[in-house]
């Protein structure tokens, strides 16, 4: 969803001549923010590292389009953002159950002119304790830009830095939930909670998105959204949702920039290629990639009258196509201190990660789904955090006995050793005979008993020892630990169930349930899960 700067790549061979492969040139679950010159060396970036060698950077917003660039900054490599383009605008808006319009109305709510804390006390006076959902600022455009606008134009004027209270702003979002990873997976998320889950669920929770959202939403229109989910329109205003535009607040706009490859024998070839594709994007091509739910951009960046899908009908797609147009662009400073202080106000997670190596994990993919996943999880800890990783079992002869890979405690952003295990991880020893899962597990909960909102991640496929009595006396052990008051919180990666490649199952409440997924899949549901684990005030 180019709403939540997804940067991907463009045409262009690579150095010997050959096609490339056109991958993205960024995975947003891969981005870490702010966390300064260490991380962005860490983590596996094509536009530093060896690898292929994309044209074009497709960013939500220029805010998010000078972090880039900022990181590069950082960390030199052979690539650097040459020129860049707007190709279009979407407001970013506050979504609310249409039901709620006429009440918020009487609470002095409008749909334009409001600012933030109008809106949010107006929703406090019509529905106390609505959930506030918003995408996790750490790998969505529409978070980030969202995250500046309620911090830095919270009273309807755009700040720039003065009198930021990021804290008050957070506990006036208030309440806990997993963050999504971007606005399409959060409003899918409401689609299947209101369908088959104790969640809030679709008319019970507002959702702080970009216009595009609500109009793909209302239109049964969601290109990037998870195919459960289902296209179907609302069925009436339960489901429904209309857009508030926060006054002040900047607009997301979409950027279309060349990267250059130092070297690169055929740059002006390559140029050229990206020239016309950002004209075509700019003019005729914007209908088409942009779905007709994004405003256009004139030759100098402004966006045009809006014309398309969304605004044929407006109280059918919810949205509005008379909007004042905010002109501020925050700049990476502005962005940077943003993130620095959304950072700050998530109370730290201690995590600490059981990582199954026995024999039975070495065969089918599952040691690199396991690599995967934990490389993940672990870009989704903040400095703020604290982790650390055992291996088991230790030996043939000690299946109870856990290898410290990583000491617990270690920061959130001392990384360096943890992914370097992880990545080497599918061609370390095998432990031919199976792990004992229950024991290691038991002795986990009863080493983080008493720690500050503890977390346990156990990746296995299950002990795969011979059955005998015994199994059921360390099942009853574990389960005696679990329960037990102050105990960690468990989620669980499982590599064993037919059908799918693999299910994740927390165990916070009785009635959690196991969900199925496939291969890279999985390892992206288990990173949103540890990071809603560890975010604390920031998401609601």
């Amino acid at each position: 969803d180019g709403a939540d700067g997804d940067e991907q790549a463009e045409g262009g061979p690579k150095k010997d001549g050959r096609k490339k492969d056109g991958r993205a040139a960024e995975d947003p679950e891969g981005r870490k923010a702010g966390t300064g010159e260490d991380m962005d060396a860490a983590c596996p970036d094509p536009l530093r590292d060896v690898g292929p060698q994309p044209d074009v950077i497709l960013a939500g917003s220029s805010t998010e389009l000078g972090r880039i660039e900022g990181s590069l900054r950082r960390a030199p490599g052979p690539a650097a953002v040459k020129s860049y383009r707007t190709v279009g605008h979407s407001p970013l808006v506050l979504a609310v159950p249409a039901a709620l319009e006429p009440r918020l109305r009487e609470a002095g709510a409008h749909r334009t002119g409001s600012s933030w804390d109008e809106l949010l006390a107006a929703l406090e006076e019509v529905e106390p304790g609505l959930p506030l959902l918003r995408p996790d600022p750490d790998s969505s455009g529409t978070g980030l830009q969202h995250t500046v606008g309620l911090y830095e134009a919270p009273d309807g004027r755009f700040a720039g830095g003065a009198n930021r209270d990021a804290e008050q702003m957070e506990k006036r979002l208030g309440g806990r939930s997993v963050p999504a990873a971007d606005a399409d997976t959060l409003l899918c998320d409401l689609t299947r909670e209101a369908a088959d889950r104790d969640g809030p669920g679709l008319g019970h929770a507002a959702a702080l998105v970009a216009e595009k959202h609500v109009a793909d939403f209302n239109l049964g229109d969601r290109p990037g959204a998870d195919s459960s989910c289902g296209n179907s329109r609302p069925a009436d205003d339960e489901a429904r949702l209309l857009a508030y535009y926060p006054e002040g607040v900047p607009w997301m706009d979409f950027q279309v920039a060349e990267v250059a490859w130092q070297g690169a024998g055929d740059a002006e070839r390559r140029s050229a290629a990206v020239g016309a594709f950002q004209r075509w994007l700019a003019g005729e091509g914007s209908g088409r990639l942009l779905g007709g739910l994004v405003r256009g951009s004139d030759s100098g960046g402004l966006p045009l009258p809006p014309s398309g899908e969304a605004w044929k009908d407006p109280g059918e797609s919810g949205v509005l196509p008379d909007v004042p147009f905010v002109r501020e662009v925050p700049g990476h400073l502005v962005a940077d201190a943003v993130v620095a202080d959304y950072t700050r106000t998530r109370d730290p997670g201690q995590v600490l990660f059981l990582v199954d190596v026995s024999g039975s994990m070495a065969g089918g993919g599952k040691r690199e789904l396991a690599a995967d996943a934990l490389r993940r999880a672990l870009r989704r800890l903040g400095p703020q955090d604290s982790y650390g990783i055992r291996s088991y079992p230790r030996s043939a002869a000690e299946p109870a006995e856990a290898e410290e890979v990583v000491e617990r405690n270690t920061p959130g952003d001392d990384q360096a050793r943890a992914q370097n295990w992880a990545r080497d991880l599918p061609g370390q020893r095998v432990v031919p005979e199976g792990a004992a899962v229950y024991e290691v597990l038991t002795r986990a909960l009863r080493d983080t008993r008493g720690d500050d909102r503890p977390l346990i991640v156990l990746i296995t496929d299950g002990d795969d020892r011979p059955r005998h009595d015994s199994d059921a006396v360390a099942f009853k052990a574990m389960e005696e630990e679990r329960t037990r008051e102050g105990s960690a919180d468990v989620l669980v990666l499982s590599t064993r169930l037919e059908g799918c490649t693999a299910e994740i199952q927390g165990f916070k409440n009785p009635q959690d349930r196991a969900e199925c997924f496939a291969g890279e899949d999985a390892a992206k549901k288990l990173a949103e899960q540890v990071a809603g684990a560890v975010r604390g005030r920031a998401a609601r």
